[in-house]
């Protein structure tokens, strides 16, 4: 994949920033004048973290307001932001970047308010500005090569959908231990209204979408505490309906005692079913309906473009977390450089997880909160957000930003600077990696 010059930035609180930086440059996809600045009650943490890596001293931000603040009046200022901070943070922090004329990458899930994750969308829709949301597991090869199938018929109609994200990292009380990630994951104000629905079920329900091309229409939801002295929930089992009438369940789970990540997917149809585990990443099983197992390798050149996209190794050299996340991070950096461009990438590169998969992220929990407040009933739940569209439709394959360049000049005949400018080269200069 071409290295491009792409200037972008992270916030982050997060322990899990060092491997997000290093798949910011891996395979030398995306380079980037980074810079931190955390949500911490100590402003001096982003300042130690930014000069540990080497960041330029008038780049060193205490704070993401700063950051958005400053960047905005540079000439060389940022082009897209990163959001890795706890789930609570990211609705003010991504429309202060939005506002600023920024694109934007958000971790899941989107917001833990409906209204915030639709004024989000509203805003996007307003700019045409980029916003991914970092459902990373749609980045896997194999996961695209199931949607292709699915997608293309090879299974017929779909009858049945079989998700989990089941993982057992919180089967004991950690965040009575100051487990940083349990402790945050676990509070409710921070958290969202579902702990483990906004945490793991966001992923299993988009992985759902994401394949089969299928929506959520209605749900059944228990939600259980499992753990003695925990505050939240910790597991969840809901049932699922789809608009085309298929039938399916979802398990999302902290305490599934000696599972490891616990991500896995099965769908069948009339001619056959596909199952993907995350642990095996590389493998996608199919069976038809007349019993002829088969296991699909990750690498080979008969696999779909989204696949062969999405690879980097031959087969037989195992790929995996990081270079799947990698992959949405890549094609939400071909959708920025073709906004900036004022051209279209490679239709193949907007398969990455949008705004919009982010509200219906939202949604769902909503949904899945309010079934299991009524005793698991049955609630409608669907894509319907009309009555927050904008008068212009979403165009998925451009990204040519209207509305954006009249905010741009209504700037300009302000003082202000822009906060893009055209590449002067369509070839911009190979980077060097700074991490």
């Amino acid at each position: 994949m071409t290295p491009v010059n792409l200037r972008s930035q992270l916030v982050s609180v997060r322990t899990d920033w060092r491997h997000k930086c290093r798949l910011y440059i891996r395979n030398g996809i995306i380079c980037l004048n980074f810079i931190i600045a955390p949500l911490h009650p100590c402003p001096a943490w982003g300042w130690l973290i930014s000069r540990m890596l080497d960041i330029a001293a008038d780049r060193r931000y205490g704070s993401w307001q700063e950051m958005a603040e400053q960047e905005a009046r540079r000439e060389d200022g940022l082009e897209v932001v990163s959001i890795m901070t706890p789930n609570n943070s990211h609705y003010a922090i991504a429309r202060a970047f939005l506002e600023q004329g920024i694109d934007v990458i958000c971790d899941k899930p989107l917001t833990t308010d409906l209204e915030q994750a639709l004024e989000l969308m509203r805003l996007v829709r307003q700019t045409g500005l980029v916003f991914g949301v970092t459902y990373c597991y749609t980045g896997y090869p194999m996961v695209r090569q199931a949607r292709e199938m699915v997608r293309g018929g090879e299974l017929g109609e779909i009858r049945l959908v079989q998700v989990e994200h089941a993982s057992g990292w919180a089967s004991t009380l950690l965040e009575a231990e100051v487990h940083k990630q349990a402790v945050w994951r676990t509070t409710p104000s921070i958290a969202g209204k579902s702990s483990v629905v906004g945490d793991l079920g966001t992923h299993a329900h988009n992985l759902a979408r994401f394949i089969t091309g299928l929506e959520i229409s209605e749900v059944s939801a228990e939600l259980s505490s499992i753990v003695p002295g925990r505050q939240v929930d910790d597991n969840a089992h809901i049932m699922l309906r789809f608009n085309n009438g298929a039938k399916g369940m979802m398990w999302a789970s902290m305490v599934a005692t000696g599972h490891l990540h616990g991500q896995r997917i099965r769908v069948y149809g009339e001619k056959g079913s596909l199952e993907w585990v995350q642990e095996q990443p590389n493998e996608l099983l199919l069976r038809p309906v007349d019993g002829h197992y088969q296991i699909l390798p990750r690498g080979f050149g008969w696999l779909s473009p989204a696949t062969r996209r999405a690879s980097r190794l031959w087969p037989g050299h195992p790929e995996g977390y990081l270079e799947a996340f990698a992959n949405i991070y890549s094609d939400i950096a071909d959708a920025v450089l073709a906004r900036r461009d004022g051209v279209v990438a490679d239709p193949l590169a907007y398969l990455f997880p949008t705004v919009e998969d982010g509200v219906q992220g939202v949604k769902f929990v909503d949904a899945a909160v309010a079934s299991h407040q009524q005793d698991g009933r049955w609630l409608i739940h669907g894509p319907n957000y009309s009555m927050f569209m904008i008068s212009i439709p979403r165009q998925r394959n451009s990204w040519r930003p209207v509305s954006a360049q009249k905010l741009l000049r209504a700037r300009r005949r302000s003082g202000r600077r822009m906060m893009w400018t055209p590449s002067s080269s369509p070839h911009p200069p190979t980077p060097t990696p700074i991490c």
